[in-house]
Order: C-alpha cells, then sequence, then structure tokens
C-alpha cells in the first residue's frame, strides 16, 4: 500500500512494557538518501517523541478508565452502607 522501501523510520509504541504497536511514516513518492533513509535524524527524534506521546495518552486513559471502575464500586458501596443505615428505606 504505502511505499515499498523497507528502511522506513519507525518507533516501537509500548504501555507498561508491553507492546502495543508501531508508527510508521513514508513518503509517497520517491526522495533522497538522507540519515534514515529519506528522512533526517532530526525526523527520526520528532517519530520517537510521537510514539512516546501517543504512548503517554494511553497510559493516562487506562488509568483514568481504572479509576472510574473503582470509583464507582466505592460510590455504590457507600449507597449500600448509607441505605443499610436508613431506616426509613428498604433493604
Amino acid at each position: 500500500m504505502f511505499g515499498h522501501n523497507l528502511r522506513l523510520p519507525f518507533s516501537i509504541i509500548s504501555v507498561n512494557n508491553e507492546w502495543i504497536g508501531t508508527l510508521e511514516v513514508c513518503y509517497l513518492e520517491e526522495k533522497p538518501e538522507l540519515d534514515e533513509g529519506p528522512f533526517l535524524k532530526e525526523a527520526k527524534n520528532l517519530i520517537n517523541a510521537v510514539a512516546e506521546n501517543i504512548a503517554k495518552i494511553i497510559e493516562r486513559e487506562e488509568a483514568e478508565a481504572e479509576i472510574r471502575k473503582h470509583q464507582d464500586h466505592i460510590e455504590a458501596l457507600i449507597r449500600k452502607a448509607a441505605k443499610k443505615g436508613d431506616p426509613h428505606k428498604n433493604n
């Protein structure tokens, strides 16, 4: 589909030391050879930085989901305890 050059710069995306994907970048047309195939070394550094940011976003979203799950559980426990403590409500 995209480029037939196997020397594309890429960066592994890992979350909690587990590989979850790869960020690859390519040109749609031939370019002259530079530091990293047709890319400058700075471009490779940018690709790595973008992959790191993607991983951080995913980590944050997973952590927020865990927090919401625990909040929901705690709120359910509080409602249950409050219901048991109120003699006017059915248990």
